[in-house]
């Protein structure tokens, strides 16, 4: 819960130490990391109240059927999670495709810049190109859409069975 109520910016100075100290700063590695991370807490929130909305007696059954623990994972779970699974990769692709802060503060170099933070080029100090920003954003936001469009039923789905005790 502690993910879910503090805001990004209030560890940043100590991750950027840390990332530092590793020597992952201005690679990709140290977005896949601090994107793992920042998506983490939703994750097991969303997870755990789906995974608290199945009845037992699904795991008994299979139990008294034989299948051991990594057959009902398989066989089971993660068929039943189905929503709950296409809940969180939405969320998690969504928040990724839109985060901008630590793109700009951990990546330098302009081939590792993800696409928010590539907007700044159309920026200048004296002048802004918003014909070209603005194509730039509607072509940012397409993939975006498809992704709900395509996802759309599993999110509500997923959303709703995971909030209900």
């Amino acid at each position: 819960m502690l993910g879910l109520l503090l805001p990004v910016q209030s560890y940043l100075t100590a991750q950027a130490r840390l990332f530092d100290a590793v020597y992952l700063l201005d690679t990709r590695w140290v977005l896949v990391v601090s994107y793992a991370g920042l998506g983490l807490s939703l994750a097991v929130f969303l997870f755990k109240g789906y995974l608290d909305s199945m009845p037992r007696e699904i795991f008994e059954a299979a139990r008294m059927d034989g299948a051991g623990d990594f057959r009902t994972l398989v066989q089971i779970v993660l068929p039943l999670m189905a929503p709950g699974i296409s809940t969180v990769a939405v969320f998690s692709i969504l928040s990724t495709w839109n985060e901008f802060l630590l793109a700009l503060l951990y990546v330098t170099s302009d081939d590792l810049r993800t696409i928010p933070a590539g907007l700044l080029a159309f920026i200048g100090k004296y002048a802004t190109d918003y014909p070209m920003l603005f194509a730039a954003l509607s072509m940012i936001t397409l993939p975006v859409i498809a992704v709900y469009t395509v996802f759309h039923k599993q999110i509500i789905a997923g959303v709703t069975e995971g909030s209900v005790q």
